[in-house]
């Protein structure tokens, strides 16, 4: 497991299916937002195929849902693709009003998928 954080973010990265999983824990906001998009990019040079899960992200900006908008588009580039696991509360709510939960591939608290 890889584990790269600041006191207000942590990003960990483990596999389901040979497809990486990078858990976000913390806040997804304009303070985060250069680290996790770093975090982000690397995972996707490494597989075009990426589960985020936000479980543990405890607050999200929109600075936060552009990174992954950005990071959605770069798998899509890549004919691949991004599922956003286990988005709950606030991070839900702002997906929603953003109408953004249309827009991705979002799975609940049930990781047993098989995307491929």
């Amino acid at each position: 497991m890889k584990e790269k954080g600041s006191a207000m973010f942590w990003a960990s990265s483990t596999y389901l299916h040979d497809i990486p999983v990078l858990e976000l824990r913390g806040s997804l906001d304009t303070s985060s937002g250069a680290e996790a998009s770093h975090v982000l990019a690397q995972m996707i040079a490494m597989s075009s195929r990426l589960i985020v899960d936000l479980g543990k992200l405890e607050s999200m900006d929109i600075s936060g849902l552009r990174i992954l908008i950005q990071a959605r588009k770069r798998c899509d580039a890549a004919l691949g693709y991004l599922i956003l696991s286990n988005p709950a509360g606030k991070v839900l709510a702002l997906l929603s009003l953003m109408n953004m939960d249309a827009q991705f591939l979002i799975w609940g608290d049930d990781l047993e998928h098989d995307p491929a």
